[in-house]
């Protein structure tokens, strides 16, 4: 979790609220509990969190990892269906198209899923081959294009406008992707969009704009954005149900996929079952310290997190290395330590995880339902399921928090240590640590003004996206550039390290509001979204 400096006014229903907690510092140490830190409720922390009743105090934000494939993201998904991914199918090119040179030969399965693409119509509408983009066009897809084009290394200026400029960069690109004649026309349609979306699912030209940052210039890579872009950012930045138009949805508390309050409650019962029961398993293995990973093995997993992460944001910001006892911790010890010594961070707890795991597990029923977490009837539920829940499950909720795989906070850092039992297990926990690490890195470099910035935005209206969406959308450029060679293994893997064992790298998982965050990146510019996120310009995203 990260700590947040400034104080807000108290937050409206679904707001994140600045009251939190503070560390209180003990001297590091190299023994089992030396170093070790409490933490007191106080000051302001980040989590995912959800709306307080009328009245009362709103639960403290707090931030802790994605479950970056831990047992414990796992449990939470056991028993219910994933929702199936929505691809956006392209149709294929009507008769009247037919003299496009951006139109496959024969057809294909054309889908434009990156989420800088794949909510724009007149995007979509391209790659459907029912209307190109072309010389002349303008509007917000004109733009979402051109900063496409800017964030794939293209020198552009981005105008709204479909001009002669962006009809060569659009030619250059063809021509840098291997087409040519006729189909290097400067036009449009699926062929060119589906390769423009395959380099930015790979990230590394977005990296390659971060490693160009000139420090000494910070803005000189950025852009000043107009009205109509800051509005298209906010909206994008929304992770609570909207209608196609972009209004709120109406509240249906029954409808065909049942009563809504029934299926929140049966969810949130799944949760902390399954959470909890992998908490427990962690806990009997924590008996015996032999079961415990030896700080140096995370201080070794930590430098490599660092030295990649730097990699690509080191020209915007960097912190001190990872040592126990300064600012890496046992997450365990130190949740029990403060549960055990500060009685008024037990109350405060189990507030903050039952609202995070309300807030941040239950979006299908909410789209599903309507369900807008800042409106009144909405949260009325929405607080009795987590007060019922608080009162009958309290000491489930407290193991799941002295078990949960990371938390930052302040420049610090607090992970799990409890060993796999096998090399192949220990294996996927270092690489589930090389991961987390990065997140929970990438939390402590965001800049104060960010912090503030995000604050006085509802969390479901942008709160999340600017903290968590953004956060996993800056640690996915930096996973997806990753180069996992023999050298990496063996310094991530360690002792566990086989090297006839080409061990599968699990694949971190990542916050729904991830998408959100590239979406919105999309609109603005990687570099615009970089400065404000590290460096506190927030006027390069539409703030102040």
């Amino acid at each position: 979790m990260n700590r947040e400096p400034q104080q807000r006014p108290a937050p409206q229903p679904d707001q994140e609220s600045a009251q939190g907690r503070a560390r209180r510092h003990v001297a590091p140490a190299r023994e089992a509990t030396a170093g070790r830190q409490t933490r007191a409720a106080g000051a302001a922390v980040q989590r995912s969190e959800a709306p307080a009743s009328a009245g009362s105090q709103a639960p403290p934000v707090r931030t802790a990892s994605e479950w970056n494939n831990h047992p414990l993201m796992d449990a939470a998904h056991r028993g219910t269906a994933p929702a199936p991914a929505i691809q956006r199918k392209a149709r294929g090119p009507g008769a009247s198209d037919a003299e496009r040179r951006d139109t496959p030969a024969k057809p294909v399965q054309r889908v434009v899923d990156n989420p800088r693409f794949d909510q724009d119509q007149g995007i979509q509408d391209a790659n459907a081959s029912t209307d190109y983009l072309q010389f002349g066009d303008s509007g917000m897809s004109v733009r979402i294009l051109q900063q496409g084009l800017v964030d794939a290394g293209y020198t552009l200026t981005v105008t709204g406008t479909f001009d002669a400029p962006t009809r060569s960069a659009v030619r250059q690109f063809q021509t840098d992707q291997g087409l040519t004649a006729p189909d290097v026309d400067g036009i449009v349609g699926p062929i060119t969009l589906n390769l423009l979306n395959t380099v930015h699912n790979r990230h590394q030209t977005v990296v390659d704009v971060a490693q160009a940052h000139d420090s000494a210039n910070p803005l000189a890579d950025t852009r000043t954005i107009n009205a109509d872009e800051a509005a298209a950012f906010n909206a994008a930045i929304v992770t609570e149900p909207r209608t196609a138009s972009g209004a709120a949805p109406t509240f249906e508390p029954d409808n065909a996929h049942g009563n809504y309050e029934a299926r929140i409650r049966a969810r949130m019962l799944t949760i902390i079952t399954n959470m909890n029961a992998d908490a427990q398993a962690d806990i009997t293995r924590r008996a015996d310290p032999a079961n415990l990973h030896d700080f140096s093995t995370i201080e070794n997993v930590a430098v490599a997190s660092k030295r990649e992460t730097d990699r690509v944001f080191g020209a915007y910001a960097s912190g001190p290395a990872f040592t126990e006892g300064v600012n890496l911790f046992d997450a365990f010890e130190q949740e029990s330590d403060t549960i055990a010594s500060d009685p008024s961070y037990t109350p405060y707890i189990l507030n903050d995880l039952a609202s995070y795991l309300l807030n941040n597990y239950m979006s299908e029923i909410n789209a599903q339902h309507g369900a807008v977490m800042s409106r009144a009837p909405e949260a009325a539920i929405f607080n009795s399921v987590k007060n019922d829940f608080i009162a009958s499950h309290s000491a489930e909720l407290l193991d799941i928090q002295r078990c949960w795989p990371g938390l930052a906070d302040e420049g610090q850092i607090s992970l799990q240590r409890v060993t796999g039992t096998d090399d192949a297990a220990n294996r996927d926990f270092m690489w589930d640590q090389f991961a987390t690490i990065i997140h929970e890195y990438i939390h402590t470099l965001e800049h104060d003004d960010h912090v503030a910035y995000r604050g006085t935005m509802a969390e479901q209206e942008g709160g999340l996206t600017l903290r968590e969406g953004m956060c996993d959308y800056f640690t996915t450029m930096v996973w997806d550039t990753v180069s996992f060679s023999p050298a990496l293994r063996l310094e991530v893997e360690q002792s566990f390290h086989q090297p006839a064992v080409a061990h599968p790298i699990p694949q971190p998982s990542v916050y729904d509001s991830a998408q959100q965050a590239e979406r919105a990146v999309g609109i603005v510019g990687v570099a615009n979204a970089m400065a404000a996120f590290f460096q506190g310009h927030t006027d390069r995203i539409g703030g102040p």
